[in-house]
């Protein structure tokens, strides 16, 4: 313990103002006489740097550790107690005076070896040490904004110790410095991509990580067709290889800039392409800055035969419409940009957008065999001037809610837009991409799916109220065996009878493909040979031993109007099974209806 000296004052004046004076003198000396407790000028700020790659990690160190001590004016007169705390309120103070931005750690990050030093007394210095460290890796600190630990001198106890306040906190500063890298963008790494017949190529860019390229870079890519079996088997997809395509084996990205394109080329006959394909890109190397995690481009070509079709009548979709809506949701990168929801259009309510945006719709669980869909515009005038339509089955939705497979571009305009599918398709989602505005903007009040109705027959002949073809002269049946009870399966391409008395197939051969056929009529000799069912299928050009099932009719008659669940392009039609119902079934005319 330290002894102040006695000092002998002149008294004068009042009692009172002798106390006074030896009041303020007492406050003088014991200012004067406090012991300063603070963190010397070496610990008021401690600055680490860590040097983080393209690919996330930091290169030039694992782990940070900070050691404090304290200090005090004058030897010890007794051992100091000196706390200390996080103090995270004060992250803004300091940005705000030295004008940075750092961001506050998060302090689950942080342990503490203690929270209070010791001066031994007749020392300056704490004996121990304030240790601040890591619990996690550096990898996990990202922003380059940099990050800030305020450390604050809360108490000091001890003989004559007290805290100097203009030197209690510590500024523990973390500057992160990211390198760049080039490859391409997160999250925005698959197109899918419409073939044709002249289809040549296709562009896409290759993108910076973190602003603008400082210098030249050579980017060396490759086609990697190795990974189409691990992106099908991610994706729950089936493309193939698609052969003759190159890719530049080195391009050159300019510095200053952000983005750079890329050009794949395509030296085969698209012609000949018919089904969904894939084309990996993928970055080698880069020669100035680093390869970014993203750095393989995935190009999903469709090439089909058939088109997305359009039309303003519901009569030309010729499906079933799903009512029940309430498991819709809407997927989407943002609102849309004037009014309202994406889910209003699942309740007969608006929503409505001025800028190119996309969509994509969950059905809630996969729906069997879609054959198109009814958007309602909230007027003639508002629908969009075009879109993009994808599906996605149940496997492909569950790996990636982004992706989905290209129907094609289709031109809109009135109020109701039924769009209808090249082939049915299974679909747990299906999105409107790209859609763009026909003016100032764009709005829809509903949208439905359309299933596709079953094959049906009749004989009413107004629901084939299209074109029969008369010409049948190139017609041949195809069968294992004769009629078992009379006459000859081409009798009914020239109104001749022919009977059978057993479960029987045929198929009908056109001569040539047949397009927008809509039906069949088939007349029985009478009422009493109507056959009770038959499975109809049909096929392409090529496709006789791969025909596509419509399923099975039950048969009305004797004037049989089979109805198709949709136009078909055909050149062979199946009867397939043909069962009697009363003993024996019998045609005696074949004809085939198309779209006008």
């Amino acid at each position: 313990m330290r002894l102040l000296p006695m000092v002998a004052l002149g008294v004068s004046g009042s009692l009172a103002g002798c106390s006074d004076d030896i009041n303020n003198y007492e406050k003088e000396l014991g200012s004067e006489a406090s012991n300063k407790v603070f963190f010397s000028e070496k610990y008021v700020s401690l600055n680490f740097e860590a040097q983080r790659s393209a690919t996330g990690t930091v290169t030039n160190m694992d782990t940070l550790v900070a050691k404090l001590v304290v200090n005090c004016n004058a030897p010890a007169g007794n051992d100091f107690k000196v706390k200390m705390n996080l103090d995270t309120l004060l992250v803004d103070v300091y940005n705000s005076k030295n004008e940075t931005d750092y961001i506050q750690f998060n302090t689950a990050c942080i342990k503490l070896n203690r929270k209070e030093l010791t001066i031994e007394e007749g020392n300056t210095e704490s004996t121990d040490t304030l240790v601040v460290s890591l619990v996690k890796s550096l990898d996990a600190f990202s922003d380059t904004k940099g990050y800030i630990l305020p450390i604050r001198i809360i108490a000091a106890s001890g003989y004559d110790a007290q805290v100097d306040y203009s030197r209690r906190i510590s500024y523990l500063t973390l500057d992160v410095d990211q390198k760049n890298g080039i490859g391409f963008e997160k999250n925005n790494n698959t197109a899918s991509v419409e073939g044709s017949v002249d289809f040549t190529g296709y562009t896409f860019p290759l993108v910076t990580g973190y602003g603008v390229l400082a210098e030249n870079a050579d980017v060396s890519l490759e086609i990697a067709n190795e990974l189409v079996a691990s992106f099908n088997a991610t994706n729950g997809t089936d493309y193939q290889e698609l052969p003759d395509v190159e890719v530049a084996s080195v391009v050159s990205f300019p510095a200053g800039e952000t983005t750079c394109p890329v050009e794949l080329s395509y030296k085969g006959d698209a012609s000949t392409l018919d089904g969904s394909y894939l084309v990996p890109v993928r970055v080698k190397s880069v020669s100035t800055v680093d390869v970014l995690p993203t750095h393989v481009y995935y190009i999903i070509l469709n090439f089909t035969a058939a088109k997305l079709d359009f039309s303003n009548d519901a009569a030309d979709l010729n499906g079933i419409r799903q009512e029940e809506r309430s498991a819709y949701k809407a997927i989407a990168d943002a609102k849309p940009s004037m009014m309202g929801e994406w889910e209003n259009m699942f309740k007969g309510q608006q929503w409505v957008s001025k800028e190119k945006q996309s969509v994509t719709v969950d059905l809630g669980s996969e729906m069997k065999k879609v054959v198109g869909i009814c958007i309602e515009a909230a007027n003639m005038h508002m629908a969009p001037k075009s879109m993009e339509i994808t599906y996605a089955g149940e496997d492909m939705f569950a790996a990636n809610p982004n992706m989905g497979i290209s129907l094609g571009t289709v031109e809109c305009s009135g109020k109701y837009l039924y769009i209808i599918f090249p082939k049915p398709v299974d679909a747990r989602a299906i999105g409107l991409k790209n859609m763009t505005p026909n003016g100032s903007f764009y709005s829809f009040l509903n949208f439905y799916v359309y299933t596709e109705a079953p094959i049906r027959c009749t004989t009413d002949a107004s629901v084939l109220s299209s074109v029969r073809h008369e010409e049948r002269s190139a017609y041949k049946a195809i069968a294992d065996a004769k009629p078992s009870a009379m006459g000859e399966w081409e009798n009914m391409f020239k109104g001749q009878q022919l009977v059978s008395q057993q479960v029987q197939s045929v198929t009908v051969d056109l001569g040539s493909e047949v397009e927008s056929i809509t039906g069949i009529y088939i007349r029985a000799a009478n009422n009493l040979t109507v056959p009770k069912s038959m499975e109809v299928t049909y096929a392409a050009e090529n496709g006789m031993n791969a025909a596509t099932s419509f399923g099975t009719v039950e048969c009305v008659g004797p004037d049989m109007y089979i109805v198709f669940p949709r136009p078909v392009k055909a050149r062979y039609l199946g009867l397939k099974d043909i069962t009697p119902a009363r003993g024996a079934f019998s045609f005696m005319n074949f004809f085939v209806y198309t779209k006008e």
